[in-house]
């Protein structure tokens, strides 16, 4: 049997395109590990300054209650959502950016109206 043969009998592609495929599949993957585990640690930070800020008793500087909540929400939305929650986030940003550049046809009227 010569190289060819061998090769025409392994399993899957190698191809450049099944080859970026993958490639693109993994790295999505491994991304929505790194969202997730950034929403974990959000999640910690805003429960510590919670308690931080509640046992504090009024001494020492209190937290920044916005920024907590803040991070408990998004730090929760980034640990269930994931990768698709911000690439969701993001294709909603290029169809604005799309309809800004066409022409505007429904934003850019109302961007310069007074």
């Amino acid at each position: 049997m010569n190289l060819t043969g061998i090769v025409a009998n392994l399993p899957g592609s190698w191809d450049l395109g099944s080859f970026l495929q993958n490639a693109t599949n993994t790295l999505k993957t491994w991304g929505g590990f790194v969202i997730i585990l950034i929403g974990v640690v959000m999640i910690i930070v805003s429960v510590y300054q919670i308690a931080k800020g509640l046992m504090s008793q009024g001494k020492g500087q209190p937290p920044n209650w916005a920024v907590t909540i803040i991070l408990l929400i998004l730090g929760g939305a980034f640990m269930v959502g994931g990768f698709p929650f911000v690439s969701n986030i993001a294709s909603g940003g290029k169809t604005t950016i799309d309809q800004l550049g066409n022409g505007g046809g429904t934003i850019l009227p109302y961007l310069f109206m007074k």
